[in-house]
């Protein structure tokens, strides 16, 4: 079945997913993983992979959507990567550590949800990501 939905359903959808990452008390923020491997089959399965590096969120996580597209507030860098390795799979936490979604992460020009001009993660580097949005399909 494809169904077409309204803007305003797509606003209402996208804003709905990214609040969750603001829901809980015990971090003051949502928090990125990115880990090396393919991304598991959905969030509530274990995270796999290497951890690579970790990624602070501001609260709240994403501003307002408009025209089926959220933006993130700015996020915060890692600024010691923990471990040698290539990025694969991004996971996304809430305040309680609890998975909301995933996403592929590729070499830009890839077709990941994320794209980085270099995947290849060193330990002490710096991971950052200056524009990060959520879009809700029509």
């Amino acid at each position: 079945m494809s169904v077409n939905i309204s803007t305003v359903a797509r606003n209402a959808a996208g804003d709905a997913i990214v609040d969750l990452l603001d829901l809980g008390s015990i971090n003051p923020n949502a928090f990125m993983e990115i880990r090396t491997g393919v991304k598991p089959a959905s969030p509530q399965v274990a995270a796999t992979g290497t951890l690579l590096a970790t990624l602070n969120y501001s609260n709240p996580a994403f501003g307002t959507f408009g025209s089926g597209i959220g933006l993130a507030n700015a996020i915060s860098p890692d600024v010691d990567i923990d471990e040698n390795g290539t990025a694969g799979y991004f996971r996304c936490y809430n305040r309680d550590g609890v998975a909301v979604f995933d996403g592929d992460i590729t070499i830009t020009g890839g077709g990941g949800d994320i794209e980085f001009d270099n995947v290849d993660f060193l330990k002490g580097g710096t991971v950052q990501i200056t524009v990060l949005s959520a879009t809700m399909p029509q």
